[in-house]
């Protein structure tokens, strides 16, 4: 199916709405999609799920960040960060030629993906040594990530441990649960104790191509405005 860009530009102009009535009318942010690619997500690339899905986060992009582009991620047991960002010239059929048959699928770990996202935007420690000691430098704009998977994880204690080293950091991440699974850790992450700022939100959808846009973009940006204000405070943005 081609690409329906009529539907695209009212998709953005309903975040640039949505960011003036919350305050971010002139805001801007690194928009990040992490997607799992474990094996249980195999149908919902088939059938064109993840394709739909794909097309409406990138209008987050084009109302957020400069260059009209998301820096996509696949995550499974690691992380692949993948060559190409998400922009209006190779949204039609990305999934189908970028991702389907170029990866391998597997399980489920969350850190991995995390962490690199945070080596490839956090800025370079303030003080250091040869990269040793120092500050985390202040990020001129946030990173904004949407983090997307239909099921928990193995690795809790490694990612409770990343998600706290990220909110040190201007890092914000929109944990989206899809499916009927009960997803009691990202409800745990969402509350996690010891971080220097909540950075983490959570909602879960039963069934995402069928949730309307009406809902989902205020979902995803539920929390966002608030986290940005704290986080300017307290000096880790700009």
């Amino acid at each position: 199916m081609a690409l329906d860009l009529v539907k695209l530009r009212e998709r953005k102009e309903s975040v640039l709405n949505l960011k003036k009535d919350m305050g971010l009318g002139s805001q801007k942010a690194q928009v990040v999609l992490a997607l799992d690619y474990s094996g249980s997500m195999g149908s919902l690339y088939a059938n064109g799920t993840v394709q739909d899905t794909v097309e409406r986060i990138l209008p987050l992009g084009l109302a957020f960040d400069d260059n009209g582009e998301v820096d996509f991620y696949l995550f499974e047991n690691g992380s692949v960060k993948l060559p190409e960002n998400i922009t209006l010239k190779n949204l039609d059929g990305y999934i189908q030629n970028k991702v389907i048959g170029k990866y391998s699928m597997g399980g489920t770990n969350y850190a991995p993906v995390l962490r690199e996202i945070q080596r490839d935007f956090a800025p370079k420690k303030q003080g250091s040594f040869l990269g040793l000691g120092g500050t985390p430098g202040k990020m001129k704009d946030p990173v904004y990530i949407i983090f997307i998977t239909d099921g928990d994880n193995f690795d809790r204690s490694e990612t409770e441990d990343i998600v706290r080293s990220m909110s040190e950091q201007g890092f914000f991440i929109q944990f989206v649960g899809i499916g009927r699974e009960s997803f009691s850790f990202l409800q745990k992450l969402d509350d996690l104790k010891g971080r220097k700022i909540d950075n983490a939100n959570f909602f879960s959808i039963s069934d995402i191509k069928n949730f309307p846009d009406s809902q989902l973009y205020p979902s995803l940006m539920n929390e966002f405005p608030g986290w940005v204000a704290q986080a300017r405070n307290l000096n880790l943005i700009k």
